[in-house]
C-alpha cells in the first residue's frame, strides 16, 4: 500500500506539473507579440455602404507613414495591441507626426458581439467620440466579451463618455452603420485580411502585429529621422 500511495503521489505531482506547464504556455501564447485571431470571417449579407467612408484616423494627414489596422473589438489580440502597444505607438509615432493611424472594422463571425461593438463605436463616432469608445471597448473587453447581452453595457460606456444617451440608444438599435462596417470588412477581405489585428504599413501587409519597438524600426526604415 505504501508503494502504491507513493506511486499515486508521483502521478499527481507529474500531472499537476503538466497542467501548470500547459496553463503557462497558453498564457504566454495569448500574449505573444505576433498573435492574432486567424479564423477567416465569411461574407455577411449586409448592404454595402456607399458613403465613401474610409475609417477613423488619428495623426497628421502629412505623416510620411500610414498604418491601416483591421480590427475586431471582441478579439483579445486586438485588445492586447490597444492596451499594451498602442499607447507607446501613439506617443512615439503618431503624436510626433511620423504616422497616421486608421482604424478599419473587421468583425469576425467567431465573436458574437463584434458587429454590435463596431456599431457602438460608429454611433459614438457620430458624436465625435469614436476613439473614446474604441478605447473603452478594447480596454474593458473582459467586462463584456462573455456576456449574453451587451447593449446595456455599451450604452453605459457611452454615458460615461458624455455621449447623448437618447441619440446613442436610437443609433445602436438601428442598422444605419451596418453597411459601413460591412464595406470595411469587404475591403479587408479584398486585401487578404483573414485574422485580426492585421496592419498595413504604407500599403504593405505586416505578417504579424509588431510591437511598438518593431514598428518604430519599420517607420525608421521608410522615413528616417533627419
Amino acid at each position: 500500500m505504501a508503494g502504491t500511495s507513493g506511486g499515486l503521489k508521483r502521478f499527481y505531482y507529474v500531472f499537476g506539473a503538466l497542467v501548470l506547464a500547459g496553463a503557462v504556455w497558453l498564457w504566454l501564447a495569448a500574449r505573444a507579440p505576433g498573435s492574432a485571431d486567424e479564423v477567416e470571417a465569411p461574407a455577411i449579407s449586409e448592404p454595402i455602404a456607399s458613403d465613401g467612408f474610409t475609417g477613423y484616423s488619428k495623426g497628421s494627414a502629412d505623416a510620411p507613414v500610414e498604418v491601416v489596422e483591421y480590427s475586431d473589438f471582441q478579439c483579445p489580440y486586438c485588445a492586447q495591441l490597444a492596451v499594451v502597444q498602442f499607447p507607446d505607438i501613439e506617443r512615439r509615432l503618431i503624436a510626433t507626426g511620423r504616422v497616421r493611424w486608421t482604424f478599419r472594422d473587421f468583425p469576425l463571425e467567431i465573436h458574437s458581439h463584434a458587429r454590435l461593438a463596431s456599431r457602438a463605436a460608429q454611433c459614438a463616432g457620430e458624436q465625435g467620440r469614436f476613439w473614446e469608445m474604441h478605447d473603452a471597448l478594447l480596454w474593458r473587453q473582459r467586462e463584456w466579451a462573455n456576456l449574453r447581452s451587451v447593449r446595456s453595457k455599451f450604452e453605459a460606456y457611452a454615458r460615461e463618455l458624455g455621449v447623448d444617451r437618447r441619440a446613442f440608444s436610437d443609433c445602436i438599435q438601428s442598422s444605419k452603420y451596418d453597411g459601413r462596417v460591412q464595406a470595411s470588412f469587404e475591403e479587408g477581405r479584398s486585401r487578404g485580411v483573414s485574422g485580426t489585428p492585421t496592419l498595413f504599413v504604407n500599403g504593405t501587409k505586416v505578417n504579424a502585429p509588431p510591437t511598438a519597438d518593431e514598428l518604430v524600426r519599420i517607420v525608421d526604415s521608410i522615413a528616417p529621422l533627419q
